[in-house]
């Protein structure tokens, strides 16, 4: 199928939803065109610019702790129109935002991504979540890489230093990965490992899906000491809500150091009382409750205020109420017929 390109003011919502995620507001224009530039403001001066260069958008702006340089390609949409099902549009398109701080003296502290994907539909809605990584030295040598809703990961977090590994991983709807683990290892990781500790919570096995399994070892060069072992029965009739409860509340088991070192990467991250880890969740971890991200992750959700006032990711970037636009009725329906014009182009 091929696919169109989204307009330069569909496209820069990206921009302004990511800028919007580090502190930062851009200025809004109601027309782009190839060579537009936007200011990027802190709370009251200009610290920044993007550009809009042909085919690509870019970043580059002033934060406390460095340089913020971004860039990501024009996004191209692929749309489609189900005859079979009251005629329904829909439309999928996916951002990619590669970014870097670098500190005064031109070094990158800070390279990831932040992915956005966005879909709608004209029956069901629309929807968008947003992916972030990255990766970066912390000032005491550490080497810290992070993921939010990525590869399967509700969240991921890995850090090294000096001999010291550490791994936490929480996937509440992969059972055969593991649903939680934490790991924290000494020295080199191989088969004759000098230490290792491992908290989890999975299905038992392949076999015995049915069962959960919560487990604390330490591992010794192969003397392994089990602190916790424990096992419960998952009811099949469980439904999503219910079973991911289930999985809460044996993360609490295990999770307590997990949780700490989670808060203290927010409080590393953390300006003029607002961390870039919860401004991260925010956009990232949209459809999970408040209960369910402090039963998860051990830390409560901070409310991300977007530009426009609104706290909510679809708002932010589609506008205020603009999810009626593809709902099918008569307030909406001129802008649904425009859609469907595209698609059928």
């Amino acid at each position: 199928m091929e696919k169109k390109k989204l307009t330069y003011e569909q496209n820069i919502r990206s921009a302004l939803v990511f800028l919007n995620t580090f502190g930062l507001k851009m200025e809004e224009k109601e027309v782009l065109t190839d060579g537009t530039s936007l200011k990027v403001y802190d709370n009251i001066n200009i610290v920044g610019k993007v550009d809009i260069v042909g085919e690509k958008v870019v970043i580059k702006a002033a934060l406390n702790h460095g340089i913020l340089e971004a860039s990501y390609d024009v996004a191209k949409f692929s749309g489609f129109i189900d005859y079979e099902s009251n005629n329904a549009k829909f439309m999928h398109w996916e951002t990619n935002i590669s970014y870097s701080v670098k500190d005064t003296s031109e070094k990158k502290v800070m390279t990831g991504d932040f992915i956005i994907t966005c879909s709608a539909d004209s029956e069901y809605g629309i929807k968008c979540l947003c992916h972030p990584t990255f990766s970066c030295s912390l000032d005491n040598g550490t080497f810290l890489e992070l993921q939010i809703q990525k590869n399967g990961n509700l969240f991921k977090m890995e850090s090294t230093q000096d001999d010291l590994y550490e791994m936490i991983s929480v996937r509440p709807y992969d059972g055969d990965d593991g649903y939680f683990r934490y790991i924290l290892t000494k020295e080199k990781y191989d088969h004759d490992c000098p230490y290792m500790e491992v908290y989890t919570v999975s299905d038992k096995s392949a076999l015995q899906d049915h069962i959960l399994q919560v487990r604390h070892i330490i591992d010794k060069h192969g003397d392994i000491s089990v602190l916790q072992s424990t096992e419960v029965e998952r009811n099949d009739e469980l439904t999503s809500d219910q079973s991911l409860e289930q999985v809460i509340d044996l993360i609490q088991k295990v999770g307590g150091k997990a949780f700490e070192r989670i808060q203290q990467i927010v409080d590393y991250f953390r300006t003029d009382q607002i961390s870039l880890i919860h401004n991260f969740i925010a956009v990232s971890m949209t459809s999970y409750t408040d209960d369910e991200i402090k039963g998860l992750l051990g830390i409560n959700r901070v409310p991300m205020q977007f530009q426009n006032g609104t706290d909510n990711l679809m708002d932010a970037y589609f506008g205020i109420n603009q999810n009626d636009v593809f709902k099918l009725h008569s307030k909406g329906f001129s802008k649904i017929k425009k859609l469907t014009k595209k698609i059928q182009d």
